[in-house]
């Protein structure tokens, strides 16, 4: 994995006046940083993209990406507050969104909290 050079070239593309997209900065930067652990430069790297304008949708997948990558990297309870966040902010969450968390929590023996999860989504 090469996730320092995918982050410069996507730094050169905005020096370059060439703005990467919401696939750019999901799939490649954001994706990338988790598959190698790097789960707070990931995060870091949301942040960014939000301040420059970026609006997370689910058709580029950027939240499950995200709670996903946090999962993954064993931040579990970090996925949790995000996917709290996410439902105080009316976000049209998908049915995948919820799977990933219930999946984490209950790898990591947390059943009931998904139990919970699982009981009070809308799907």
């Amino acid at each position: 994995m090469e996730i320092d050079k995918a982050i410069d070239l996507v730094r050169e593309m905005s020096l370059k006046q060439l703005k990467p997209g919401i696939v750019t900065y999901t799939s490649t930067v954001l994706q990338g940083l988790f598959r190698v652990g790097r789960f707070s430069h990931a995060q870091k790297m949301y942040d960014e993209m939000r301040v420059l304008g970026f609006k997370p949708d689910t058709q580029s997948h950027t939240y499950c990406i995200m709670l996903d990558g946090l999962c993954k990297n064993g931040h579990v309870e970090e996925a949790l507050v995000f996917l709290q966040e996410l439902e105080r902010k009316n976000v049209d969450l998908s049915c995948s969104m919820y799977e990933v968390v219930i999946a984490g929590l209950c790898k990591k023996g947390k059943l009931d909290i998904a139990q919970d999860i699982f009981n009070n989504c809308v799907f």
